[in-house]
């Protein structure tokens, strides 16, 4: 048998094979994975280059059969994947308000992500060769490969670094594409909810033959795919939670509105502007903002408000603080796709013993993405002149006459509504080439290949729907706020006019020419090239008094260059112009190249015992030498069990995001609201260790905020009443982290132990494997929630004294004027350590009901534990059990039955989530968020042979139409409908897809 028969081989026996004596195919639903084979093949099975026949694997493996991607509705890849339990989504259709694009950061991509220690952490193969990368984090958008010739995906979860590269920590996702293809194959599907939105549809075209007498083989496929937006007005469960005045919204005021920063209004005008206002609503310090007749009001309490509220409205009133919010309603509940696709493959024998063989897959797809408007707020605000040109209305007048400086110009702030909500366009382009050589020695089993590729991505990101800060101040410094106004370089040809002025205090659409004239459109690129020469060799070495002592061994070169590109408008040099809404983002750029030599020995010291051992070396232009490595069991404890397991050691590098990249901010969650405003004026969740009556440090803190506040440009109300100091009157749980590589970085360590048993009955195959991964140095940016906790001194040794030169309160940056939080600086370091354990089982099962067969597949995780620590004084976050770090069930199941009839096969597919804490019950046990409950969906599928050539499938997936989950409410504080997590609980309701397949 040649290699690249033998090859062939791989794809048509592994699936049955791991099901029937792995109990490892708990997603795959075919009896015939229950039928005995009459010869086993040689292969090659996912987490050893070793080719043996025994089909035994020493860690766990999970095979997803080419039909569980085409028996669901969606066409992202990645949704099948996210079924299974050992994953955790990242990149999902659901992932619709990013437009920040960045060298580590591609909108709309889709990833996967094993154990949830990260996308970075797990490799994504093609028929077990590196796929190309997203960009400079090496994450793959599982977008780019081929859905057509998908023959079925081998994931290991045990950890391979030893044998694919450190970069495989959390385990393995191989794509085996279609081999050695014969005919035409043509597929469409086409799906749709059942609220009439959100089609779907997906052709395809796979074409193949033999050709010189059989000794070569070609084959192409090709692929379309389209995904239409479903928005959120659409969905009565985010509606009803816009419409909810207990549901609070973190939306700024869209009105416009004067910020007193350090030159506030007397009391006395105040008071007399608000005669009756008491509290927040009667300080001098805080915002004001104007009716549409004119007169002003406060957030606090809406006190003074006159304009629309209510159900349909975009404002109500918050029925536990009585105060006025905003509500947007804009956006994707799942975001639009359209992807294009083409994978080719041809193999040739030069001889019995040589074959040659090229690769080529491309895929150019486009995502779109939307946010809310922009908000000329905060740092984003124009200075308005004191003068006749800018007349205000007499309320307003009474504040800025007040003041101490009463000519000073005053600060305006206004949500630019009237402009549309900010877009992304995100068009990404992937190619790969391969070519390279398979042989066999003709003296003995010994093969070999060697091959090169090289592989390119671009993304282009296109921004709209931003307003140019200069250009919005501009039109406001101008008289009449900018009405009749025009500008014009004469000498160039350019220029900008608004006829109609600006919405300041007046509310109406203004004319064209005034939105263009404030409107900016950007483009961010990122090129991303990998290139990467291997060669393998493997085979049998002697015969032992257990079996055949059996070797691999490789060499392989890889070179990763990254070049991000920002819009000049929105690179941190930007100091005359910028976009409001937007934050900077840096060039970043840089090349890494690695040298790595592996080995592999299969040592059966007993009949029915064997080791797997592995090392790997890898020496890197940036770290220079690290070392991986494995020492696994098998073990056949008598004829239906078997026993395996073992240690890991994987040593990650840095990649080429981590090392070079540039400056950019980019917004997190940061839980507890800011630790510098009184925990007596605002409610909400709020930091025990901040400036709150029970804190029995609260002096200290508050002394400390004021130093803060004085090094980022002073001019804070704080020191005044720090007792009272108040912000925005809205919870606002995000943080503004400027990120930055680092070229001094480490290695991370991982090391992964493993242990499991398996059982292989006539009808029945189950599996247990326990895991512990424990990575010491972890890389990552610096959290700006830990950078607080430790220049707050929450551990007690961090910053004893409460000093401001604190290396971590040097990283902080306030907002000069207001006093509140802006931004934190947080470069990727050598953190503290991720640790987890659990199990995995799995159950197979199949046998005659009737005059047909019944099958059952089973996956279930439990997850006993999943530590952090942000850095080596930080404290120890626990999150099993919890929404915290993307999602921490205690356990999840996910089941499969079907039911298999001569021409018929109807399953039922069920995915069970139990109750978790809310995502803060990590960090304080004590909180008052509410978790979830339990929840489980319902997919139904069947697959009808129509002919021999022609195959009808549909289903419905969440056939019970059922609900999401509600996360974050708080009791007497915030009933959060309408807010969810949509990769875990589905927020488009129930839906259909019929898909036609013809062969001939």
């Amino acid at each position: 048998m040649n290699m690249q028969e033998q090859h062939g081989q791989t794809s048509k026996v592994l699936a049955s094979a791991v099901a029937a004596v792995l109990g490892g195919s708990g997603f795959a639903a075919s009896v015939e994975a229950q039928q005995p084979q009459a010869e086993l093949e040689e292969v090659v099975v996912t987490g050893s280059r070793i080719v043996r026949r025994d089909f035994t694997a020493a860690s766990p493996i999970v095979t997803v059969g080419a039909e569980n991607f085409e028996n669901i509705s969606t066409v992202g890849v990645e949704a099948a994947l996210n079924q299974l339990p050992q994953f955790q989504p990242a990149g999902t259709q659901f992932v619709d308000t990013d437009v920040q694009a960045s060298a580590f950061n591609t909108p709309g991509i889709s990833s996967v992500n094993l154990r949830g220690l990260g996308a970075n952490r797990n490799l994504v193969l093609i028929n077990g060769r590196r796929a190309q990368p997203a960009n400079a984090t090496l994450v793959v958008d599982v977008n780019s490969i081929p859905a057509a010739a998908i023959e079925n995906v081998e994931v290991i979860t045990g950890g391979a670094s030893a044998v694919y590269g450190a970069d495989a920590v959390g385990g393995v996702v191989n794509f085996i594409l279609r081999d050695d293809f014969e005919g035409v194959s043509v597929d469409y599907q086409q799906s749709a909810t059942f609220e009439g939105d959100g089609e779907e549809l997906r052709l395809s075209l796979l074409a193949g033959g033999n050709f010189d007498s059989g000794r070569g083989n070609a084959m192409l496929g090709v692929e379309w795919a389209d995904r239409n937006a479903v928005y959120n007005e659409d969905r009565d469960f985010i509606v009803e939670g816009w419409d909810d005045p207990g549901t609070t919204s973190g939306s700024f005021l869209r009105q416009s509105g004067y910020v007193p920063l350090n030159n506030p209004p007397s009391a006395a005008a105040v008071a007399q502007v608000f005669p009756d206002a008491v509290g927040p609503a009667a300080s001098p310090f805080s915002e004001f903002y104007l009716n549409p007749d004119g007169t002003l009001f406060r957030q606090f309490g809406a006190t003074g408000y006159t304009g629309p509220v209510g159900p349909g409205s975009s404002f109500k009133i918050n029925s536990y603080t009585g105060s006025l919010q905003d509500v947007y309603r804009v956006g994707f509940a799942s975001s639009p796709l359209t992807r294009y696709s083409a994978f080719g493959r041809a193999t040739y024998d030069i001889s019995d013993s040589l074959t040659l063989f090229t690769q080529a897959n491309f895929a150019s797809w486009k995502v779109d993405q939307i946010l809310d408007y922009s908000p000329g707020v905060e740092f984003w605000s124009a200075p308005v002149p004191r003068d006749a040109e800018h007349p205000v209305p007499p309320e307003l007048e009474v504040l800025l006459d007040s003041r101490a400086d009463p000519d000073a110009p005053w600060q305006l702030r206004r949500v630019f509504d009237w402009h549309g909500p900010r877009r992304s366009f995100n068009t990404n382009q992937v190619y790969q080439v391969m070519a390279g050589l398979e042989g066999a020695f003709a003296d003995r089993d010994w093969t070999w290949e060697a091959y090169a590729s090289q592989g390119r991505t671009t993304t282009l990101n296109e921004l709209d729907g931003f307003v140019s800060v200069a250009r919005w101040r501009e039109l406001v410094a101008a008289p009449n706020y900018g009405q009749g106004y025009m500008q014009q370089n004469q000498s160039l040809g350019y220029q900008i006019s608004c006829t109609s002025g600006l919405p300041i205090f007046d509310y109406f659409t203004p004319t064209q020419d005034c939105i263009d004239a404030a409107n900016v459109r950007m483009k961010n690129t990122n090129d991303f090239e990998q290139k990467i020469a291997e060669f393998n060799l493997q085979g049998g070495i002697t015969e032992m008094r257990g079996g055949e002592l059996r070797f691999a061994f490789g060499a392989s070169y890889r070179e990763n260059e990254v070049f991000f590109q920002p819009d000049l408008l929105n690179d941190q040099s930007s100091v005359v112009d910028f976009p409001a809404g937007l934050f900077a983002a840096n060039e970043a750029g840089g090349e890494l190249d690695v040298t790595e030599f592996y080995g592999e020995l299969l040592v059966p010291l007993a009949e029915s015992f064997s080791l797997e051992l592995g090392a790997r070396t890898s020496d890197y232009s940036t770290v220079g030498r690290i070392d991986t490595y494995k020492a696994l069991f098998d073990w056949g404890a008598t004829d239906r069990i078997r026993v395996r397991g073992g240690r890991q050691v994987a040593n990650r590098a840095p990649n080429t995001a981590e090392l070079f990249l540039g400056e950019t901010s980019v917004v997190v969650f940061f839980p507890g609201g800011d630790p510098c405003i009184s925990g007596d004026v605002v409610a909400g969740p709020l930091n025990p260790w901040g400036n709150v009556a029970s804190n029995p440090n609260r002096a200290q803190v508050q002394q400390l905020c004021s130093a803060l506040i004085a090094a980022s440009g002073g001019g804070s109300t704080f020191a005044a009443d720090p007792d009272g100091f108040a912000g925005p009157g809205f919870f606002f749980p995000l943080e503004l982290e400027t990120r930055f590589g680092s070229t001094d970085l480490e290695s991370e360590e991982a090391v992964t132990y493993t242990l499991g048993l398996v059982f292989g009955g006539d009808a029945i195959t189950a599996s247990l494997d326990v895991y512990d991964i424990e990575i010491e140095g972890a890389i990552g940016p610096l959290s700006s929630y830990a950078v607080y906790q430790q220049c707050f001194n929450v551990n007690g040794t961090s910053n004893p004294t409460y000093d401001v030169n604190n290396p971590f309160c040097g990283l902080i940056t306030r907002q000069p004027g207001s006093g509140l939080r802006l931004a934190v600086d947080a470069p990727y370091q050598n953190l503290g350590f991720i640790k987890t354990r659990g199990a995995d089982v799995q159950l197979n099962w199949s046998g005659d009901v009737g005059a047909n067969s019944l099958f059952v597949n089973s996956l279930l995780t439990y997850v006993d534990t999943y530590e952090t620590q942000a850095t080596p004084t930080s404290p120890v976050i626990e999150s099993a059990g919890t929404l915290n770090e993307g999602g921490q069930f205690d356990w999840q199941l996910f089941t499969t039955v079907g039911y298999n009839l001569p021409d018929l096969t109807v399953g039922l597919r069920w995915r069970h989530l139990p109750s978790a804490e809310p995502a803060d019950f990590a960090q304080n046990p004590n909180t008052s968020t509410l978790g979830v409950d339990a929840y489980d969906m319902f997919d139904l599928f069947g697959n009808w042979t129509v002919t021999e050539r022609i195959n009808l499938r549909f289903g419905i997936d969440n056939l019970l139409d059922t609900d999401p989950e509600i996360t974050g409410e708080v009791p007497g504080q915030n009933n959060a409908r309408g807010s969810t997590i949509p990769n875990y609980y589905d927020i488009l309701g129930r839906r259909a897809y019929v898909g036609l397949n013809w062969g001939f």
